[in-house]
């Protein structure tokens, strides 16, 4: 099926079987994460405030397809930081993803 979708053949009944599979795990790994996270009241004596950090740059590393790539993410990461020093609050995540993803845009469109 995934094969079929990438050669371009598009399916709608796919996309939202998956997408519901995708939910119903999210929600649930949630839930999961945050009965015993619960309990943890200080991450960082454990050694748990790098997870999220860790976990981050393992995804990236299986996102990443080549020099291509660089652009967008540069982009991101520049945004996100000068988000995070000039901006209160987490608007450096949203801004970052934003920029990033319309660097991509930019860049792949015909």
């Amino acid at each position: 099926m995934i094969s079929e979708f990438e050669g371009g053949k598009r399916n709608a009944a796919f996309l939202l079987g998956s997408g519901l599979v995708l939910l119903t795990s999210w929600v649930s790994s949630t839930v999961h994460g945050r009965i015993p996270g619960g309990a943890v009241h200080n991450p960082s004596q454990w050694g748990l405030d790098f997870v999220f950090t860790a976990m981050f740059l393992a995804l990236l590393v299986g996102l990443w397809k080549g020099k291509a790539d660089l652009l967008p993410w540069i982009v991101a990461a520049l945004v996100a930081v000068a988000a995070a020093h000039w901006l209160p609050g987490k608007w450096y995540i949203l801004l970052g993803g934003v920029a990033g993803s319309l660097a991509g845009v930019m860049l792949y469109a015909d």
